[in-house]
């Protein structure tokens, strides 16, 4: 999160924060972590990682996006892979920023469609959410830029996607396989996605904002 920099201190949000992978990782760097999820098992899952782990500054709270009422409250506003998750994003992303700070960055990373390897792999796996999305290029830099009126993005995998399909392999050691396979493909990534004209098949769009009002 070279985009906030110290995050000691700093009030948080992570949306859609599942097993609390990444809050635990914020809350380690001395970030104050409220983290939410709609699944009472996934928030459950991330508040024994975080004690088994002695973390004891994230807030797990089983929250729907619509149901917030914070103003005002926040520095940061993560979210890693839920966005793609809603039917209405603009609203989504237009309470979020309420919840922030002025001068508040928000971060969102997510999956796009266009990934030649991520349509194939999308033929063989369900969704996740009957109202899984990934974002045409695009999309979600409009959607902020509406809002906040000012956007950045980067862009990451596009042939490393495959690493994932790699991990899929039982009868081997599929996390080092992935693992192996990543650092393999990674550098052919960023060569590639130096090219504009390649930007639109990346896997990952990151998108960022700052509250300027």
């Amino acid at each position: 999160m070279g985009v906030i920099g110290d995050l000691n201190k700093k009030k948080i949000l992570d949306v859609g924060c599942g097993f609390g992978r990444e809050s635990i990782l914020l809350a380690k760097r001395g970030a104050l972590v409220t983290a939410i999820d709609i699944s009472h098992k996934s928030i459950q899952l991330a508040k024994k990682m975080a004690s088994d782990e002695g973390v004891d500054n994230v807030d797990f709270k089983v929250l729907k996006v619509e149901d917030l009422t914070y103003e005002n409250e926040f520095d940061v506003v993560y979210c890693r892979g839920s966005l793609h998750h809603f039917y209405d994003v603009e609203s989504v992303v237009n309470t979020l920023y309420k919840s922030l700070k002025k001068n508040g960055i928000m971060i969102a990373q997510e999956p796009k469609s266009e990934n030649p390897i991520a349509i194939i792999g999308r033929k063989f796996f369900n969704p996740s959410t009957p109202t899984e999305h990934p974002f045409q290029i695009g999309e979600l830099k409009n959607i902020f830029f509406k809002i906040f009126g000012n956007v950045h993005t980067e862009y990451f995998n596009l042939i490393s996607p495959l690493c994932l399909t790699f991990g899929q392999i039982k009868f081997l050691d599929s996390k080092r396989l992935k693992n192996v396979s990543f650092k393999i493909l990674d550098p052919f990534d960023k060569l590639l996605l130096s090219f504009n004209s390649m930007k639109k098949y990346s896997w990952l769009e990151v998108v960022w904002s700052t509250k300027t009002e």
